[in-house]
């Protein structure tokens, strides 16, 4: 599963309207990521959303985290999805009986 990215959210504290998100920040792809998330957005399989769009996922991990300034903020990244189907086990030989163990 690659990797593409990282992404950090700040908490907004102070909301200009009922409508400002409650947290802002970026996503960050390396300059030499970007071939492989293009490529993999490109191949994906697509699903359609909840009103029928066609789309691809892609998985977002977040942790809590403190800046050096003290201010609490979700660090993480995002990858391709992990589908357990997609994971083919390894041939596993049978074991020969002289072995040790």
């Amino acid at each position: 599963m690659a990797n593409f990215g990282k992404l950090a959210l700040f908490h907004q504290s102070e909301k200009r309207n009922e409508k400002s998100p409650d947290y802002t920040g970026t996503l960050e792809v390396s300059a030499g990521d970007i071939g492989e998330l293009v490529k993999y957005l490109n191949n994906a399989d697509q699903e359609e959303d909840y009103q029928g769009n066609r789309i691809v996922k892609l998985s977002v991990s977040a942790w809590i985290n403190e800046s050096k300034s003290g201010k609490k903020y979700l660090k993480g990244s995002f990858s391709e999805p992990y589908r357990p189907d997609a994971v083919k086990p390894a041939s596993v030989d049978t074991l020969s009986a002289d072995m040790p163990f």
